[in-house]
């Protein structure tokens, strides 16, 4: 019995350091590229109410800008919580479309019609994905980059 208790304790502390490990890890932000950072910029901020925290030239003399939730935008980069960083680059011919920005909203039709209005373009859905419990939408954004907007049904 006393072997028992102390392979259950043992359990107990190993799953404590493992809770505890995860809980340390949280999604600071997502990268995405631009060859007009600004123009990119101004199509977060106007489809999902994004504020600009800081927008600056890199030490490759491309432009870079931080995004951030609104109540963030007077805080610095350090402290704005989750961020969607837009860095310069050559060209938007190439974007790829396995990596792309996942946004949970409460009304998917409304804000895709938004992204449409601001220049979004099509790419999937909307789409009801039950066995999951999401509907689902996809299309790019005015740099190529591809966007999916996610609600839980």
């Amino acid at each position: 019995m006393k072997k028992m208790i102390t392979h259950i304790t043992l359990v107990f502390i190993g799953l404590t350091f493992v809770v505890g490990a995860q809980a340390e890890v949280s999604l600071a932000g997502v990268r995405i590229g631009a060859q007009d950072v600004a123009a990119t910029g101004e199509f977060y901020k106007n489809t999902f109410d994004l504020e600009e925290v800081l927008y600056f030239t890199t030490k490759r003399g491309k432009k870079a800008m931080y995004l951030g939730f609104k109540g963030n935008e007077n805080k610095s980069v350090r402290d704005m919580g989750i961020a969607v960083i837009i860095f310069g680059r050559d060209s938007d011919s190439a974007a790829e479309d396995i990596p792309h920005l996942i946004f949970e909203v409460k009304d998917l039709d409304a804000v895709y019609a938004k992204a449409l209005k601001n220049g979004a373009i099509k790419v999937d859905g909307p789409t009801d994905n039950v066995n999951v419990g999401l509907r689902l939408v996809f299309f790019k954004d005015t740099a190529n980059n591809v966007v999916e907007l996610m609600q839980k049904i």
